[in-house]
């Protein structure tokens, strides 16, 4: 039994050396991953082998079991009355104790005295180097601490770098500080105000700092004479040196109602501040504009007058339609103005000047305002309304024209020229109100400095963009020139192009000794001219570019061979070839009808401009389409029938606008309807290529 008293002693013990082991009634297990399965006591060990454990345990040294550090704030805590705050205590460090930094509020304050005598702490916790002189001690001066709550932190560091904190919070009660404002009050008459008063605080006044109207202004002066204070409030430090005074500019302080603060700022970094109300009463500023005004014929605009303020001109700026746009020189002499008005600050010179660039101005009516403001920050103004007359700015588009052919160019050149009275800042492209970019602008351009002269670098007024084809599409576009004066004054110009994929060549078929068919009183060779000069203008107009392979009637004893006309439109690499016929007069055939490619059988570029041209003839015509429609014809060996669709190297049909019996040519039988009939046939092309 009292075997195992020793071990359920000695349990403790090893319980306090080893806390990651854990002892049970009948095993002992770790806490570890240790997978050793536990033992029973009796299996484990022996009698005399646990005996001998437990004297080990017994006889070792515990003195390692105490903590590496300890520390106590023995004072301040609680409320501290206007005091001097003692701090002291003692720390303890298993390395000993180098150093004892004091804290305020995060703030470091200084070094405490260390090795203070302290044998109750050395007997309460022994073994501690340096135990027995553990205390430390500092005095942190009130006049330092604030009123209200601080926290104080006390680090203790071991000389072998290791650190100990410990902290407490304290209530600084003291006594409130005071401030008084002697002078001013109410009304100022355009004099200097002198700020004059006293102030209290229970740490001392360490500065007094002035305002005006939440401005800093400056520091007082303080340490003025005043025992009046000091009899009525003893007790302050510095109680009869507390006067302090300040002089403020009346020149730099503006007529009207403002707020005079001054606030006094305690050894302690306690503040305390009082206001007054004044008013400062001036004369009235005054300005002039003796020039601009009226009309100004492309000049500079001189801006000339004078100001006045009670308390001096500082600077005068002027401004453009509300825009600022410079200060004026000042200080030009004006002894008219000052006999005038006597008694301004350098009235005698009060004369300002300003210049006004005419390139920087845009033509029409502006107003012009002058400010002037005071040394006191006072502000007075006057306005003038001019018109500024230029001569009217000038753009021209000398490339593209109205048809641009992607074929001829991997790029279209957008090029012109542009005149601003002011000179040009910017020239911007727009197609199809698209932004195409900025054009590069001050090109030479004599030729137009000489047509008209008299504009800001018309010598230069060239511009040129150049945009690559593969950005544009077949179609019609709207050209805008943009172009904006140094002036800010803006003028543009607009030119329609029709961009397209190379010309379109129109035949007219037959002609000369070759009339084709006859019948109802006409021959197919004039029907055919007529049609294909109607479809050919239609086109030009609307920006294409066209080739006829003949654009009248030729010799009665000569023909165009067919050869002749696919060789000029394979030179001309077309795009597009149309052939206009009329159809014979035999039998009863009725409608108009095409001939394409049997390339396109199944769908292509020849049987879709067929179809849109048979199908623009029926909506703007008379005329309905024949039962065969589009169609297609082949030779023996499988190629085109017809020469100009089969040798022709563009996308080629043949268009057979009527029947030329009696029924069918009413569809063309006067100048009106072939006219029709051609701008029809127009219509199905652009539909086609856009």
């Amino acid at each position: 039994m009292q075997l195992v008293a020793k071990l359920l002693s000695s349990i403790i013990i090893i319980n306090t050396l080893f806390v990651n082991y854990s002892f049970g009634e009948e095993n002992i297990t770790t806490n570890s991953n240790d997978i050793t399965p536990p033992i029973a006591y009796e299996e484990q060990i022996g009698e005399d082998v646990l005996e001998e454990n437990i004297h080990i345990i017994e006889e070792s040294d515990t003195s390692n079991l105490k903590s590496s550090s300890i520390m106590c704030i023995d004072s301040p805590s609680g409320i501290i009355n206007d005091e001097n705050i003692e701090v002291r205590g003692w720390s303890l460090n298993s390395s000993g104790v180098s150093q004892v930094k004091i804290y305020v509020d995060g703030v470091y304050f200084g070094n405490a005295n260390i090795g203070g005598f302290r044998p109750d702490v050395n007997d309460a916790h022994p073994g501690y180097l340096g135990g027995e002189n553990s205390g430390y001690s500092y005095t942190i001066d009130k006049n330092k601490i604030s009123p209200g709550n601080h926290k104080i932190r006390v680090e203790s560091i071991g000389t072998d770098g290791s650190i100990d904190t410990r902290e407490t919070i304290i209530e600084m009660k003291k006594g409130t500080g005071l401030v008084c404002i002697d002078s001013p009050s109410g009304t100022i008459n355009n004099e200097d105000i002198e700020v004059i008063g006293w102030s209290l605080n229970p740490s001392g006044v360490s500065q007094v700092k002035v305002y005006v109207d939440g401005i800093y202004y400056g520091d007082a002066a303080i340490g003025g004479s005043r025992p009046d204070v000091n009899a009525a409030y003893p007790g302050y430090p510095g109680g009869v040196n507390s006067g302090y005074s300040y002089a403020i500019d009346k020149s730099k302080v503006s007529p009207g109602t403002h707020t005079i603060k001054v606030e006094s700022i305690g050894v302690d970094k306690s503040k305390y501040s009082s206001e007054v109300s004044i008013e400062m009463k001036k004369g009235t500023g005054l300005v002039c504009v003796d020039s601009p005004s009226g009309t100004i014929n492309n000049e500079d605009i001189e801006v000339r007058g004078w100001s006045l303020n009670p308390s001096g001109v500082s600077q005068v700026k002027v401004y453009v339609d509300g825009a600022y746009h410079g200060n004026a020189a000042t200080g030009g002499s004006r002894p008219d103005v000052n006999a005038a008005y006597p008694g301004y600050p350098g009235g005698a010179n009060s004369g300002y000047s300003y210049i006004i660039d005419k390139n920087t101005i845009s033509p029409g009516t502006h107003i012009i305002k002058v400010e002037s403001i005071g040394v006191d920050g006072s502000k007075y103004l006057i306005e003038t309304s001019i018109l500024i007359k230029k001569p009217n700015a000038k753009i021209h588009i000398d490339t593209p024209s109205n048809s641009f052919n992607k074929k001829e160019s991997s790029y279209m050149e957008i090029r012109g020229w542009a005149l601003n009275a002011s000179g040009v800042k910017s020239v911007n492209i727009y197609m199809n109100n698209k932004f195409m970019g900025s054009a590069t602008t001050g090109g030479s351009r004599p030729d137009v400095n000489a047509a008209y002269p008299g504009y800001t670098n018309g010598e230069n007024s060239g511009y040129q963009l150049i945009v690559p084809t593969v950005n544009l599409i077949t179609g019609v576009y709207n050209i805008k020139v943009v172009v904006t004066g140094n002036d800010g004054s803006v003028s543009s110009i607009e030119q329609v192009c029709r961009v397209n994929n190379g010309v379109i060549v129109i035949d007219p078929g037959h002609g000369g000794k070759d009339s084709g068919a006859v019948g109802s009183g006409f021959k197919e060779k004039d029907l055919n001219i007529e049609i294909s000069l109607a479809t050919a203008n239609y086109l030009v107009v609307n920006g294409y570019d066209v080739v006829m392979t003949r654009t009248s009637e030729i010799p009665s004893n000569t023909k165009l061979e067919l050869a002749e006309r696919s060789s000029l439109s394979n030179t001309l690499d077309a795009s597009l070839f149309v052939s206009i016929h009329n159809d014979t007069s035999e039998g009863n055939g009725n409608g108009a009808h095409a001939i394409y490619s049997i390339k396109d059988k199944n769908g292509g570029p020849s049987k879709t401009l067929a179809q849109n041209i048979l199908n623009s003839i029926t909506s703007n015509t008379v005329q309905n389409i024949a039962t065969r429609g589009a169609w297609t014809r082949t030779l023996d060996d499988g190629r085109d029938y017809y020469h100009v669709i089969r040798e022709v190297k563009a996308t080629s049909v043949i268009i057979e606008c009527s029947y030329m019996n009696l029924t069918d040519i009413q569809a063309v039988n006067t100048p009106a309807k072939r006219i029709k009939m051609g701008e029809a046939i127009a219509k199905g092309i652009i539909k086609t290529i856009g």
